[in-house]
């Protein structure tokens, strides 16, 4: 028998929570609105949910929401530009989106609806929304930018990464007071930039497979390391892959960040010292150094040693680049081999005055820290074996200066920073005000050697 004219043309059932006002039909979604918002704005919305859905599922195979979802059009209220949260209908967390005033305001209420579908997409694994706050609201927020440029490229993705990258010391990990508050939401919507390291140097499929990890843990604490070796990646290869990248963003994209991370800047080899407190990394967060090129010599190669906490695990990375601009290229690194007593060692070879060298240190913790560590080095003689110094008997440190130019180490911003006291560290600091931070995707270890761009 067939189906009534009126059932043809119900695709989808309505939500089990129902609608606050006026309602329009999408292929996956519904769309529901008050007077004081026109059917051209809400079809808007519509259209950008529903080819969301449309791409989240399809192109990059994310399990879908198993029961009608809404997005609520509510230009009224200014309290964020949306939000995604989950409806217990019967027993079962069913997604509801809202797209709020200040994106309409902007004309962003697309890019908002996708972003927040993006949400529902997670609620799809990992069940009600305040179990998937409390397991990884940093990873939730970072991944909602991260797949929202997959429905459409957008600035404000970049200006978020911005704010990540001012201040790498943070640490990664954190939870859902944190961007309540306010002071670190920036930080926690910029780890969009690992779920884009991740997408471009393991494949999209990698961010989805970490959630779909994830999902047997909802309401959990998750600690990053377990993800990643949740999907059968070395969490010891990855995350120094990240650091190398990380210091210049050599990233698809990476050009349109502000600034390089916030990072200091070693004045003459040798040199050493201890970077100001509020610099030191927190978990999983990360301090940058930069030894500018000319700081090189013909048959020499740069040694580095890093002291570190000892209670924790360290990562270090010294990466040569082909530049000092965001989107630079990373053309190879080296990872340090640690001891028991967290002393690191590094060689980069071949310093010999043609590239620049980044070091990036990094302390592996679910706690936040911060976490001491001291920073050292010198040009040896290449092949020596030895860690003799073949530079001028000369020493830096960190100062406390702060460079705001995204392309280089000086500028009328120098001076803004830690002021004279650097704690005991005698180099600059250049980057943006606070410790200005680029996130990029880290090489895989290979051998020496110029990279090709993947641009």
């Amino acid at each position: 028998m067939p189906l009534p004219f009126v059932a043809l043309l119900l695709a989808i059932p309505e939500p089990c929570y129902g609608f606050d006002g006026a309602s329009l039909e999408g292929e996956h979604v519904w769309v529901d609105y008050p007077t004081d918002i026109s059917e051209a704005q809400a079809m808007r919305v519509v259209e950008a949910a529903d080819t969301a859905w449309a791409v989240y599922a399809g192109e990059l195979g994310w399990a879908e929401p198993q029961q009608a979802i809404a997005v609520r059009a509510e230009p009224s209220n200014d309290m964020a530009a949306g939000q995604c949260i989950t409806v217990d209908c019967d027993g079962v967390d069913v997604p509801r989106c809202f797209v709020f005033g200040s994106s309409f305001d902007v004309g962003a209420e697309e890019q908002t609806a996708a972003h927040e579908l993006g949400h529902a997409f997670q609620y799809a694994l990992m069940g009600n929304y305040l179990d998937s706050l409390t397991s990884w609201a940093w990873w939730m927020e970072g991944t909602a930018s991260w797949i929202e440029t997959y429905y459409a490229p957008h600035p404000r993705v970049w200006g978020r990464i911005d704010d990540y990258l001012a201040n790498p010391q943070w640490t990664l990990q954190n939870d859902f007071s944190d961007l309540v508050s306010g002071g670190r939401g920036g930080h926690m919507y910029g780890t969009a930039v690992l779920a884009f390291f991740l997408d471009q140097n393991y494949g999209p499929d990698t961010v989805r497979a970490t959630w779909e990890w994830g999902a047997a843990m909802s309401g959990e604490k998750i600690f990053f390391r377990d993800a990643i070796e949740g999907i059968g990646l070395s969490f010891a290869e990855v995350w120094p892959h990240y650091l190398a990248t990380i210091t210049v963003l050599d990233l698809d994209g990476g050009e349109e960040a502000a600034a390089l991370p916030r990072h200091s800047v070693l004045e003459a080899l040798p040199g050493s010292g201890t970077p100001p407190a509020e610099d030191l990394p927190e978990g999983l967060g990360f301090a940058v150094f930069h030894v500018p090129a000319q700081l090189g010599m013909p048959g020499t190669d740069l040694h580095v040693q890093i002291d570190g906490d000892p209670s924790v695990p360290w990562h270090t990375v010294v990466a040569r680049t082909d530049g000092v601009t965001p989107g630079s290229a990373v053309l190879d690194y080296v990872v340090a081999t640690w001891d028991d007593a967290g002393h690191g060692e590094l060689l980069l070879p071949a310093f010999d005055g043609s590239r620049d060298a980044f070091v990036a240190v990094s302390p592996e913790s679910s706690a936040t820290g911060p976490f001491a560590f001291s920073i050292s080095a010198e040009l040896v003689p290449t092949d020596a074996g030895d860690s003799s110094t073949t530079a001028a008997d000369t020493t830096a440190g960190i100062d406390g200066t702060t460079a705001g130019e995204a392309s280089g180490e000086s500028g009328a911003a120098a001076t803004a920073g830690a002021g004279d006291d650097a704690s005991g560290c005698s180099c600059r600091s250049a980057g943006r005000p606070g410790w200005a931070v680029l996130l990029l995707s880290l090489l895989p270890s290979l051998p020496f050697g110029a990279r090709r761009r993947r641009r």
